[in-house]
């Protein structure tokens, strides 16, 4: 469907928790196991100024190298990467999660990074632009290091008993297809998953039905640290009175060592939001913690994080070689998270103004910035759209660099205005979704600004999603 928030004056949620509670116009976008939704977007596409976008001839776009990037940077990650076609994954070609999953790796990340350039070269304000060799993941497969999946009880047409399922949404609608032991999760996740199915349904937890409004179970998400060799679990639930809970927490943990700390998140909502606010804690720390590259990060249940840890760990590298001498005048991060783009591309020393409108987020942003001890660094709890007030009274009025890693849907009208006001001279915007991201540079470009270079990071093998990485600049006046 078309992006969720492009109406001009519309902000919406930025906490990448999901669309607000009241629409329920289909499943949650991020449920398929390789990542978000499809990018079938109907109707003339509007940047963030209200205005549609032109379409220009199809012109030629240059792909090559950067002599700025290490020479390692120029080359796929392909290292331990399998034949995809030798690769058995019980839940496919059923599942249609992973659409690539029976074409060679070389072949899938070719074909994202062509998408790319065809997408520039559509537009002659994006011909000058550099677009660098794509990165591709090191693991085709047990990358993901979370899951999302989705409860639902059904007839089982053999034993013509009720059962159990873990799964994903059929695209459009509210089918679930089994994906409990999906190949793309980690090697410590697909266990853990096939074992809390069976458990919740050895134990007759009552499932939630979206058709009646009674159960109780909705949503597992879990993640988990190669750095902490630990897991977390989180369960949604419509009430906060489950059934044997107790039970099925001891059970896991007792089978599962590596299982540091389940929560349970109560969303009563009738809607397709996955989480709330309202998480409580069970079992364990409340934080887990992974290594980035030269980063050490924690998240907590309900703050995001990139789902391929390695991919991410070039990602946050590469910001930092962008931004480079720029960064050491200040840099402001919007859409934030837990803070992980600001503090690898600010110095000890930098200062660093990070804004989020997840809670949770910032108090994990905040978290990282102590123990790094980056004493410059501060972050707020606020939309994106506030960032002009906020970035004032902060101090951050004239910002060097300014990054932005808006959600799929990319910057709202008022997000977009508030970033020309304060006319930073560099922007560097990472992007999962190719149609929004050309959009915005289109507009970012009639108001005086250059796309200098542009790489694509291949987040979510075996899925269509593309992760892409711009650099602007603002053209002296």
């Amino acid at each position: 469907g078309p992006p969720r928030d492009f109406a001009p004056g519309g902000p919406g949620r930025d906490d990448r928790r999901g669309p607000p509670r009241d629409d329920r116009r289909g499943p949650p976008r991020d449920f398929a196991p390789g990542g978000p939704g499809r990018d079938d977007h109907r109707g003339p596409p509007r940047d963030f100024r209200g205005e549609a976008r032109r379409e220009e001839g199809r012109g030629s776009a240059e792909t090559r190298g950067d002599r700025n990037d290490a020479p390692e940077a120029r080359r796929p990650m392909l290292r331990h990467v399998p034949k995809t076609d030798q690769v058995q994954c019980p839940h496919w070609p059923a599942c249609i999660g992973c659409p690539g999953m029976g074409r060679s790796y070389t072949k899938q990340l070719s074909g994202k990074h062509q998408k790319l350039v065809e997408a520039f070269a559509e537009h002659s304000e994006l011909e000058g632009a550099q677009i660098l060799s794509p990165v591709g993941s090191p693991r085709a497969t047990g990358y993901r290091n979370h899951a999302k999946l989705v409860f639902r009880q059904r007839r089982n047409r053999e034993t013509l008993e009720d059962e159990v399922i873990l799964g994903v949404y059929k695209p459009g609608t509210h089918s679930v297809m089994p994906a409990d032991s999906c190949i793309v999760h980690h090697r410590r996740l697909q266990p853990l998953l096939r074992v809390l199915r069976e458990e919740v349904e050895e134990l007759g937890i009552p499932i939630y039905d979206e058709r009646t409004g009674e159960g109780a179970l909705r949503f597992a998400l879990a993640r988990t640290s190669d750095m902490a060799s630990r897991t977390h679990l989180t369960l949604v639930s419509a009430t906060e009175k489950i059934q044997k809970l107790n039970t099925l927490v001891l059970r896991m943990q007792h089978k599962f060592k590596e299982l540091e700390s389940v929560f349970l998140c109560v969303n009563a909502e009738g809607g397709n939001q996955l989480l709330t606010d309202d998480i409580r804690q069970i079992k364990g720390p409340p934080a887990l913690r992974e290594k980035f590259g030269d980063l050490i990060l924690e998240s907590r249940s309900g703050a995001f994080l990139q789902a391929n840890t390695e991919i991410a760990s070039r990602i946050y590298d590469t910001a930092a070689r962008w931004l480079d001498a720029w960064a050491a005048e200040g840099v402001i991060d919007l859409y934030c998270g837990v803070g992980a783009l600001g503090l690898a591309a600010a110095g000890r020393k930098t200062r660093l103004l990070g804004i989020e409108a997840s809670e949770a987020a910032i108090e994990c942003a905040t978290a990282n910035a102590k123990r790094m001890q980056r004493h410059g660094a501060v972050f707020v709890a606020a939309p994106a759209e506030e960032v002009g007030k906020i970035a004032a009274e902060k101090g951050f009025a004239n910002p060097a660099a300014l990054i932005v890693n808006p959600p799929r849907r990319g910057l709202s009208q008022e997000a977009g205005e508030a970033i020309l006001k304060l006319a930073p001279r560099r922007i560097l915007y990472v992007s999962c979704n190719l149609e929004t991201l050309v959009r915005d540079l289109l507009a970012f470009v009639r108001e005086g600004w250059v796309v200098r270079r542009a790489r694509m990071f291949d987040m979510l093998p075996q899925t269509p999603h593309i992760e892409t990485m711009v650099l602007l600049e603002r053209r002296a006046t």
